[in-house]
């Protein structure tokens, strides 16, 4: 069958709200498309399109319902039809040109398809209202509708339903009166209930005009009635599944979320995520016989259609048993999402303006990044424009062109008042940068003289409804209340009674603060009077989105630059910087703030010794030396940094901060905080992003471009290690591409290095700590290929000499095979014997070459390190012993294990041998050496890697069969008996078969994968061979099939591998 990328899709109305879903997906999977649209000189109605990911394998051709001309040409070459194209609704039934068209329509796309030989099916969308009958709800109010049901009297029902219906028994009848002579192609009818969910077009059609209301004249009152619904994006994946399921044919496929959606439902949803936003959405629920007059059209004609208050019920068993879909995306996620298209589109417009002070601050990019996000329009003060350093960060936000950015200085009441203009809500986070005593009185003068500066610039606001002040935990604590009480639990009622003792930036926010509740209860009658709300965060920790170090910050950079050799044990209570600023956002209009201070801080507190234990757990493996000794209470101090010697002024040692966190979680709802480990973790990976603090250790992996290798490689960059490959030769672009495009590729390293020389090694392992020695020939099938044996061998030792001449190089990790492990006679004489790393095989002769290569590669390793004399570096050495290696390939290049999988997509055998087949994920792999170089206890030691129970060749077929043989790839699952005729057999099979037992389960002991690399969780087989399938097909290794959908239900292809080691 000719794959995707050769089968020509027609989507009827391409720039319709639903068919652009479709194009997009189309394009996703691989198909080529041909829309049609009235005109293609209309740009407006076209840019979406043009837009769209993979529009270069979209063609535009000009068709149009009310004619019959143009479809002839438009169905040329096309395998499967999405007829999407619909009018536009009306109101009532007397509008009969709607109806027209959409039959006539309909007519010439059915007869146009006739015509064209090559189209195979053609679906075509119609809806709900051809499928329910109200009269028959009233009569029986727990009805079931299904494809069976049709309206049986349609003078009630509206022009867009009745044209509905009529399109679709043309349709039918069409396709029924079809005569010997014409071209015979099969219907498949997609019937979807109300549609939501995000647009790609700037066209606002029924369903979305509903919501298009909701958001921007709302209705006083929410009638309780049924609208079943679905998302856009499943009725477009449903019309492409449609093209090829088997079973489809002939059938009306009702396409619905279940349970229905409820109008009311509908108003809480919306309400509960843009109440917040300036929206005033309506909860409140409309009675049967409340007045309706007030009501729009739409929904006058919903309430007279529809039985008040009764649920509709649809079945669904076709689109699950058809389609296999039985999961949706859910109604509150759809309508949501459907708002958000709105305001990113602009056909609504965002409200409220938010002023952020300081917007170039720490704390301050977060909070304008999460009102970006939440569609707020943004205005953010900066000491100059001009300072492109400063403001940088705050442009390359995402949603900045809803950002604007305006001068105004703590220091002067100038540039206030114009920043304040049309402003609803201010954050006010600006700060003057701390000190570390209390003897610099410009930081509390400006900090206190800003308040005020910004406060009367409010004053005279008239739109400012509230302002969100950030003050801090400091001006909460009050150090000598807890030593005369250590059980102490602080609260928002607590102030420091003696600033004599505090740092500057202490004493700073506590006078500000004072200054700001002092001003709001002054204000007199002429002036505005808006709400206070303070938010009284601890120590702020977390990724930082600009190059600026603060006071917290700066004490993760220096357990990472400048560490101490102990650590105190001083409570530091904390937050995640992105939990203080969604805290400012939710002040803004939470219901019960106003006038309120409110602590935030994750509990239990946490400690400067926890902070250095986990820094070190995280760090250590990658250079970092981080102290995690305490320091004893009477221990000499003069050593530590004086931003902790003012904290050990200060603080009770040892003794535990508690604060009460009530009104946090009651106020503002924030019950779930961002733990601190994960936090100071972020803060310092944000630190080597943004190259504050330069990233340690480099490893060297051998064979970068190899199929394992650059899988080591990326989980490498994404751990924030320099990473040095060797390639045979840098100047063969296509085996290094795929090395180019990793994601942090501009810290890694290639250099040339070959195997069967010693040339080059010795300038490889410059300067490395680290090396993974993923090199090896490639196998052959046979044992009669000696060179291969002699080059894995001598490979090995290569890189071995080098290393005991390269002083920096502390361990190196080999990767050996399953295949240095087992040993088939022991397994024929015990079927039920556990192999494990004491394990080797005894006879050599009846192996394949790459075992041969693999086993004595090892051996000669081991032996080497054992040698290492007096005078040569001696390092550690970890073997790893993977199973056959599965999952997803990173590069063009296919290896034997997923050369299986690409056999039984293109060369199926007719029966499949039953053969254990102990399999593992190349990413746990690519983990497991990288775990492996720095473990406590990996030293010295072989690890199987190896997912437990084992896989079988049956069960590889049998999964890949039922992810794509609706996928137009034909994949055997017959099991082939002992004694059949394995002649037909491709030669890596039957060189297995000679090798194993046959239908013998082969285990593992996995303990020191589990216990010295802590890897007791694996990505499963059956995920791992059908991600392997998709990144052949994807990456073109294994040509597309027609029907090929793409890899949908395996996000896993996109392996965003972030801090992967610590998932």
């Amino acid at each position: 069958m000719a794959g995707s990328q050769d089968a020509l899709v027609l989507v009827t109305g391409a720039s319709g709200y639903l068919a652009t879903h479709c194009v997009q997906q189309l394009l996703n999977a691989g198909y080529k498309v041909r829309g049609t649209v009235r005109s293609v000189e209309n740009e407006e109605k076209i840019a979406p399109l043009k837009a769209l990911k993979g529009s270069e394998r979209l063609q535009l051709v000009e068709a149009d319902l009310t004619s019959e001309d143009g479809w002839d040409s438009a169905m040329k070459e096309v395998t499967f039809v999405l007829h999407t194209a619909s009018p536009l609704p009306g109101l009532t039934a007397t509008d009969d040109s709607t109806i027209t068209a959409a039959v006539f329509g309909t007519l010439n796309v059915l007869k146009a398809a006739t015509k064209a030989p090559t189209v195979k099916r053609v679906v075509l969308t119609s809806s709900s209202n051809a499928l329910m009958d109200y009269d028959k709800l009233r009569a029986h109010p727990d009805h079931v509708f299904s494809e069976v049901d049709w309206p049986a009297n349609l003078d009630n029902l509206s022009t867009y339903a009745v044209s509905k219906v009529k399109a679709e028994r043309a349709a039918l009848d069409f396709v029924d009166q079809l005569t010997a002579d014409q071209h015979k192609f099969e219907l498949v009818v997609i019937v979807p209930f109300l549609i939501f969910g995000p647009t790609l077009t700037d066209a606002v059609g029924a369903s979305l005009g509903m919501l298009h209301g909701f958001l921007t004249k709302p209705m006083a009152k929410l009638p309780n009635i049924s609208i079943p619904s679905i998302d856009v994006r499943d009725v477009a994946k449903a019309h492409i599944l449609a093209m090829t399921a088997a079973g489809a044919a002939g059938e009306r496929i009702a396409v619905v979320y279940q349970p229905s959606y409820r109008m009311t439902q509908l108003g809480h949803d919306l309400n509960e995520e843009f109440s917040s936003q300036g929206f005033s959405i309506p909860t409140e629920e409309m009675k049967q016989d409340d007045d309706t007059s007030a009501l729009n059209p739409h929904l006058q004609i919903l309430l007279k259609q529809r039985p008040y208050g009764a649920d509709i019920k649809i079945d669904t068993t076709k689109m699950k048993k058809i389609l296999g879909m039985d999961k949706l995306i859910d109604m509150k996620t759809s309508v949501i999402d459907s708002a958000y298209s709105f305001f990113e589109r602009n056909i609504v417009e965002k409200r409220e303006v938010v002023l952020v002070t300081g917007a170039s601050g720490y704390l301050a990019t977060h909070c304008v990044q999460q009102l970006l996000n939440a569609g707020y329009k943004v205005r953010g003060t900066v000491r100059n424009l001009k300072n492109e350093t400063k403001i940088a960060p705050l442009k390359a936000l995402k949603g900045s062109e809803c950002l604007e950015l305006v001068e105004a200085d703590l220091t002067n009441e100038d540039g206030w008042d114009s920043a304040m203009k049309d402003v609803t809500f201010v954050l006010h986070t600006a700060s003057p940068l701390p000190g570390l005593s209390s003897a610099d009185e410009s930081t509390i003068t400006t900090a206190v003289s800003g308040v005020l500066n910004v406060l009367k610039a409010a004053a005279k606001a008239r739109t400012v409804k509230r302002v969100v002040l950030t003050s801090s935990g400091l001006a909460i604590l009050d150090f000598d209340k807890l030593r005369a009480n250590p059980d102490y639990v602080y609260s928002e009622t607590d102030w420091p009674e003696n600033l004599d003792k505090l740092v500057t930036y202490g004493v700073s926010k506590v006078k500000a603060e004072r200054a700001a509740w002092d001003f709001v209860k002054q204000l007199t009658a002429d002036q505005h009077k808006f709400e206070l709300v303070v938010i009284n965060p601890f120590l702020i920790f977390g990724p930082t989105l600009t190059d600026v170090v603060g006071t917290s910050l700066g004490m993760v950079q220096r357990y990472l630059t400048k560490p101490m050799a102990k650590l105190p044990k001083i409570c530091i209570p904390s937050v995640d910087v992105r939990d203080v600023a969604k805290a400012h956002i939710l002040a803004m209009t939470a219901a019960g703030a106003a006038g309120e201070r409110i602590a935030v801080l994750y509990q239990p507190s946490y400690w400067m010794t926890q902070l250095g234990r986990d820094l070190s757990e995280e760090f250590s493996s990658q250079g970092f030396d981080i102290p995690t000794e305490e320091l004893k209470e009477d221990d000499d101090r003069s050593a530590l940094d004086p931003q902790t010697q003012a904290m050990l002024k200060q603080r009770p040692y040892g003794a535990d901060v508690k604060v009460d966190t009530t009104k946090m979680k009651k106020i503002l709802g924030m019950d779930k905080l961002i733990d601190m480990k994960s936090s100071v973790i972020d803060s310092a990976y944000s630190m080597f992003e943004r190259n504050i603090v330069e990233k340690r250790e480099v490893v060297l992996v051998t064979g970068a471009s190899g199929y394992l290798a650059t899988h080591c490689v990326q989980q490498l960059l994404n751990a924030g290690y320099k990473v040095r490959g060797t390639v045979r030769s840098v100047e063969n672009e296509e085996k290094i591409a795929p090395l180019k495009a990793l994601k942090g590729s501009e810290r890694l390293q290639l250099v040339e290095a070959d195997l069967t020389s010693e040339d080059g090694w010795d300038s490889a392992l410059k300067d490395v700590t680290f090396v993974l020695h993923t090199a090896s020939p490639f196998p052959a099938p046979s044992a009669a290929d000696e060179s291969t044996i002699k080059t894995a061998v001598s490979g090995a030792l290569n890189v071995l000499k080098a290393a005991a001449k390269a002083p920096t190089v502390k361990r190196v990790v080999l990767t050996s095979s399953g295949l240095a492990i087992m040993d088939f006679d022991k397994l024929r004489a015990h079927p039920d014997h556990v192999f494990s790393e004491a394990d080797w095989p005894e006879n050599l002769d009846n192996l394949a070459t790459y075992a041969v290569s693999k086993v004595k590669a090892e051996r000669a390793a081991w032996d080497f390190v054992k040698q290492l004399t007096a005078d040569q570096h001696k390092f550690e050495l970890v073997v790893i012993n993977p199973l056959i290696i599965l999952g997803p390939t990173l590069t063009d290049t296919v290896g034997s294990s997923v050369a299986m999988v690409q056999r039984f997509l293109t060369k199926p055998m007719a029966k499949l041998p039953k053969i254990c087949v102990p399999s593992v994920d190349v990413r746990d792999v690519a983990k497991a050496h990288i775990l492996a170089m720095t473990a406590a206890g990996a030293a010295g030691e072989r690890i199987v890697v190896a997912y437990q129970p084992s896989y079988w060749m049956t069960q590889m077929a049998r999964d890949l069969n039922a992810e794509f043989s609706s996928q137009g790839f034909v994949i055997p699952t017959e099991e082939m008996k002992q004694d059949d005729d394995t002649s037909g057999l491709d030669p890596h099979t039957q060189a297995t078969l000679k090798q194993r037992p046959y239908g013998v389960d082969i285990k593992f002991d996995t303990t020191k994968m589990k216990k010295i690399l802590g890897m007791d969780k694996l990505i499963d087989i059956k995920s791992s061979v059908i991600e392997s399938a998709y990144s052949l097909i994807e990456r073109n290794i294994v040509e597309k099939r027609e029907g090929y959908r793409g890899p949908k239900n395996y996000n896993r292809l996109d392996h965003k591998l972030c801090r992967f080691l610590k998932r």
